[in-house]
């Protein structure tokens, strides 16, 4: 009977064999030796080298070693790839927070600036603030241009569009 995790006792290991199928499993040396395993002690004894190669064969630690490295690599790359998305999802929720800041503050000031009479405008002012608008508005097409190659890269482009909003209660609630 195989195991359906490469860590798992197979059918009929003893538990002592499984302890030390376990103990060459966790060595921290690659290559893993059998050699060193005879070293260890379970249960006050040492195991001779050809009690190990017997269990080894017949338990097929090899095969479930290198499955069980190869699990452990992709637990460990499924942790990195999630890290990684999280960090990009933390970077691009503060950088659309920014940008929408911009663009509420451009917006109240060509709003005050529209109260004023057109010869009251200062042309320069004018000017930086339709800029500064036009630079917020390039910054969210930038982030949602990322996301949409990203999803591209991904495959997920048939994917619904999430949108991104800043919860309420946040540090950035503060408006400007």
């Amino acid at each position: 009977m195989a195991s359906t995790h490469p860590g798992e006792r197979l059918a009929g290991e003893t538990d002592l064999a499984y302890h030390y199928f376990c103990l060459y499993r966790d060595q921290a040396q690659r290559p893993r030796s059998l050699r060193e395993l005879c070293q260890q002690e379970v249960n006050g004894k040492k195991r001779s080298l050809k009690v190990m190669g017997r269990w080894s064969a017949q338990y097929r630690w090899q095969e479930r070693v290198s499955e069980w490295d190869l699990a452990e690599s992709h637990r460990q790359l499924a942790q990195l790839v999630a890290k990684r998305q999280a960090d990009i999802e933390a970077f691009a929720q503060e950088d659309f927070f920014i940008s929408k800041g911009v663009q509420r503050l451009t917006s109240k000031k060509i709003s005050a600036l529209m109260t004023g009479s057109p010869a009251q405008v200062n042309a320069t002012e004018l000017r930086q603030v339709v800029l500064a608008y036009d630079v917020s508005r390039s910054w969210l097409k930038d982030l949602i241009g990322f996301f949409s190659e990203e999803a591209n890269r991904l495959g997920t482009s048939d994917l619904e569009p999430v949108e991104v909003s800043v919860s309420a209660g946040s540090a950035h609630d503060n408006n400007p």
